[in-house]
């Protein structure tokens, strides 16, 4: 999306066109929000399922891909359009790049799920996710029907009235497009019981470190690097575990 180049022949930018506009007014004082948010609860999302007992769910690998994902697109495309709009000038034309990334990976939650047979459809993690996409397409929707409409409709070039209607709906989809990438971590806590008890206990204890000795399994999870059976325990390992697994299912 771009929102800060010149418009068709006869007419003035978009900017201009905009000024003062609710849907401008909105995506300029919105936006920052939803980036500050958004970056913050993908940090703790990817700390959650990387520190704690969540690591060891088979949900782990994906919900930080799409934690970095989401950091990602806010960070890049998002971060610098709404700057292109605020100080009026262009710097590139990657968001597409960023937003297909994005989508890919949400594509990738529901593929691996259909693969991993033994995953129970009754688990609160199962349908955290099964919310997130679902969030993802209601967010997302919306934006590319009215770009599918705006790309349908043949374009009045000389009609400054008709690109200003296209510019301001376009603006404010994009807005809601853009929320969805700082919506997981809310997902998360509101749907899973257990992502919110490790998230506090998390929390907690980087609050309260003299209050380690009262955790004291916890403290061992999270420092040790050995699983429960006393091997050794990394992230890697998990990863590695993971795609062999579904190779199995795969292939059986």
């Amino acid at each position: 999306m771009n929102t800060t180049g010149i418009t068709n022949l006869g007419c003035p930018p978009e900017w201009d066109l905009l000024s003062n506009t609710f849907s401008q007014a909105l995506y300029i004082y919105l936006t920052p929000i939803i980036i500050g948010i958004g970056l913050c609860g993908n940090i703790l999302t990817i700390l959650v399922f990387s520190r704690t007992d969540l690591q060891r769910q088979c949900v782990c690998v994906l919900t930080i891909t799409l934690a970095v994902a989401d950091s990602f697109v806010l960070v890049i495309p998002v971060l610098m359009i709404w700057l292109e709009t605020i100080l009026k000038r262009e710097f590139s034309e990657t968001s597409i790049f960023w937003c297909r990334t994005h989508a890919t990976v949400n594509s990738a939650i529901i593929y691996r799920l259909s693969l991993r047979g033994i995953v129970d459809i009754t688990s609160n993690i199962t349908l955290m996710l099964i919310l997130v996409c679902i969030m993802h397409l209601v967010c997302t929707i919306p934006f590319q029907s009215c770009w599918l409409y705006y790309q349908v409709v043949q374009e009045q070039e000389n009609n400054c009235e008709w690109l200003k209607s296209r510019a301001k709906w376009r603006n404010f989809t994009f807005t809601i497009r853009n929320i969805n990438y700082m919506l997981n971590f809310f997902l998360y806590s509101c749907s899973s019981l257990l992502f919110r008890d490790e998230l506090f206990k998390l929390i907690y204890l980087c609050l309260f470190p003299s209050t380690q000795p009262n955790y004291p399994a916890y403290y061992y999870r999270r420092n040790s690097g050995y699983d429960n059976t006393g091997r050794r325990f990394s992230l890697s390992t998990l990863i590695l575990r993971r795609l062999s697994r579904t190779t199995e299912y795969t292939n059986g």
